[in-house]
Order: structure tokens, then C-alpha cells, then sequence
């Protein structure tokens, strides 16, 4: 199977005996971005973490602290030191309360990954 990230495609459907319909046209977009690793996995404030994973996007988003119960409740950002396809490099916030929080990856066009949780320590 071959991944393809995105792009326009055509379909059709070829019978048994060399019979072709007509092409279809259609997109492939973007998945969602999917966090496969954190480390450290202790986030200290001032600390830089690295986030492993796929579908970040190769311009840069947003990492969010949103309160722990995930409803969208805002409440800092990663300062983005470097971000690919495949790893952003953030600084924790100083001025985040120590906490548990549910961090969130918004990618530049919008997308939004799963939340994780992680607690926030001095």
C-alpha cells in the first residue's frame, strides 16, 4: 500500500474482460495529526519537548494547553522552537500553572490532533 499525502486523483473501475468506466475525480487531503511520542515525558516549565509523530504539517501551528477536562478552555502555548511533518520542538510556558493539562497539536490549515495529558510541573 502507498501512502499519499495529497493531491488530486482519478478512479475507474476496470471489468474482467478490459471494459473501463468513465474517471472520476477526487482528493486526497491531509489526516489528522497524530502524536506518536513525547519526550521527556515529564514537562517541567521552561523545558523543551519533542513531539514524534505524523500530519503536522511543514508550516507552523500551534501545541495548546487547554484545561484537563479538554473542552477547548485555552489556556497557554508552546513557544515553537522548530516544527516538521514529523517533530515539533517546543518550550513549555513559564507562566502556566502546575497542573495537569490536555495538550492539543492545531496544525496551520486547522487541523487538530487527539489530546494528551500531561501535567505541568515546576
Amino acid at each position: 500500500m502507498t501512502f499519499v499525502r495529497g493531491g488530486q486523483f482519478y478512479l475507474e473501475v476496470e471489468t474482467a474482460d478490459g471494459q473501463r468506466s468513465n474517471r472520476l475525480p477526487f482528493t486526497v487531503v491531509a489526516g489528522q495529526p497524530y502524536i506518536e511520542s513525547i519526550s521527556p515525558s515529564v514537562f517541567k516549565k521552561g523545558s523543551t519537548i519533542t513531539i514524534t509523530g505524523t500530519e503536522f504539517g511543514s508550516s507552523t501551528g500551534k501545541v495548546n494547553f487547554n484545561s484537563n477536562s479538554g473542552y477547548g478552555n485555552l489556556l497557554g502555548y508552546g513557544i515553537i522552537g522548530s516544527w516538521t511533518d514529523t517533530q515539533i520542538i517546543f518550550t513549555v510556558p513559564s507562566s502556566l500553572e502546575s497542573k495537569e493539562y490536555a495538550l492539543e497539536i492545531i496544525t496551520s490549515d486547522g487541523r487538530k490532533s487527539s489530546y494528551k495529558y500531561f501535567n505541568v510541573t515546576d
